[in-house]
């Protein structure tokens, strides 16, 4: 996604506006003075321009938040059945993954704080794309929140890593539940990993996404600075 926005998007026309720049050093020709159109033409071209990399830019931020809300709907639901489960049918494994017993140390902890996580980014995301929506966009707040969710998304990564490090710790040199067969270990190992994938994928696409947003806001200061000058 990084890529394609780099080659097309707004670092290529920061090249181009820097390379204009430039260029206004240079003596201009008698074709530069008497072509006064093409320069006004030029400066709305970029004032399009610039409109239409925020448009796009909100309509790839919105549908990606919605991606992210299917995601944490079903991640809300399993892992508060596991909840349940655990805490109120006194149950020591995982049934919908076929662990008998979790080697997590505490188990209910683990259940609650991977299911808390999820819940909360379910409700800021409702939050984020009603404000989406909102006629017309303020594509700076939209930066702001965004740069909000990468900075609790990272906190969401660590609860997670820790809930997935006690129970391999625990597999590792703690004692193994009676019971326990190797495929057991190996889904009760994958239910721990999946909240710490699903957190860092959305956290580095939320970061790159305010990262182009930032060029964007680049290249717009860049064009008022080149027309006070």
């Amino acid at each position: 996604m990084s890529s394609a926005l780099d080659s097309s998007g707004p670092s290529a026309v920061k090249r181009r506006t820097n390379a204009s720049a430039n260029s206004a050093d240079n003596t201009p020709t008698n074709a530069d003075l008497l072509d006064d159109d093409s320069a006004i033409l030029d400066e709305e071209q970029q004032q399009a321009l610039l409109a239409e990399f925020m448009t796009d830019g909100l309509a790839l931020d919105q549908a990606f938040k919605v991606v992210m809300l299917a995601l944490c709907g079903t991640c809300v639901f399993l892992s508060s059945a596991q909840v349940y489960h655990a805490v109120f049918r006194g149950g020591a494994g995982i049934p919908m993954v076929g662990v008998a017993t979790t080697m997590h140390p505490y188990p209910e902890l683990g259940y609650i704080t991977t299911a808390a996580p999820f819940a909360f980014l379910m409700a800021y995301l409702f939050y984020d794309l009603r404000e989406l929506n909102r006629d017309p966009p303020d594509y700076m707040a939209a930066i702001r929140r965004n740069t909000a969710l990468a900075k609790g998304l990272m906190v969401m990564i660590a609860v997670a890593w820790i809930n997935l490090s006690a129970t391999l710790l625990r597999g590792q040199f703690g004692t193994v539940p009676e019971g326990s067969s190797a495929d057991a270990s190996m889904w009760d190992k994958v239910w721990w990993a999946v909240p710490m994938m699903m957190f860092s994928v959305f956290w580095y696409s939320v970061k790159e996404m305010v990262r182009v947003a930032s060029e964007i806001l680049d290249l717009e200061g860049l064009q008022y600075k080149l027309k006070g000058a």
